[in-house]
């Protein structure tokens, strides 16, 4: 698994453990490293991005055990889990892994534009279809068909909305409203605040899929 690290002198402040987005197909882009550098000499905190292996050539749960390795071999004491959407995805998967094995929990979890349920069964999604300019809605449904593989998409740990979402750690939500995701999130959303997570939901006005990482906007 190849993982990379980022100002690791500063691991005494804390890591922040990064995974990206791109459907599950591709990725890491320029636009996530610049992202997560940024990051990290903001919070002057280490950090780490882990490259895990993509669908179709490595479908689930090839990139869930990848980050569970990298997380298994470093042993980190003080760590915060994020991602963009599939990464978002991800980094709620890995937390619901992480809790069945009973592993260390990263303290906190940040999902941007987080893919939390590829099965693109909501009819909500198609309300925003026409507005994001970042993502195509019958793309989603062929990557998510392709990262799923021959398992449920249902699956919690490839559609993390599925799952029991008690057991998250303290969590930040960011999206836009004109993601194509956005009901999904405010679903999730909502899950979590019934389920007694302490959560932070964040909507941001006319910003599309993955805003965040677009270093120019303010």
């Amino acid at each position: 698994v190849k993982a990379f690290w980022f100002n690791k002198s500063n691991q005494n402040n804390g890591v922040l453990v990064f995974l990206h987005g791109g459907s599950y197909i591709s990725g890491p882009y320029k636009v996530h490293w610049e992202y997560f550098a940024d990051m990290c000499l903001r919070m002057k905190m280490a950090g780490i991005l882990i490259d895990y292996r993509l669908a179709p050539q490595n479908p689930f749960p090839c990139g869930l055990n990848d980050v569970i390795a990298v997380l298994q071999n470093l042993k980190l004491e003080n760590y915060f889990l994020l991602g963009d959407s599939a990464g978002g995805g991800l980094a709620a998967a890995t937390c619901y892994k992480l809790n069945e094995s009973g592993e260390k929990m990263p303290k906190k979890l940040i999902l941007m534009s987080g893919w939390l349920d590829v099965t693109g069964d909501n009819p909500a999604i198609l309300l925003n279809h026409e507005k994001d300019v970042m993502l195509l809605y019958k793309n989603l449904k062929i990557c998510g068909k392709w990262y799923s593989g021959d398992e449920n998409q249902q699956n919690p740990l490839i559609s993390p909305i599925y799952g029991d979402v008690s057991i998250l750690p303290p969590t930040l939500i960011q999206i836009g409203t004109r993601d194509l995701l956005l009901w999904d999130n405010r679903k999730f959303y909502l899950k979590c605040l019934e389920a007694g997570v302490e959560v932070q939901y964040e909507e941001y006005e006319n910003t599309f899929h993955d805003f965040m990482l677009v270093g120019f906007l303010r």
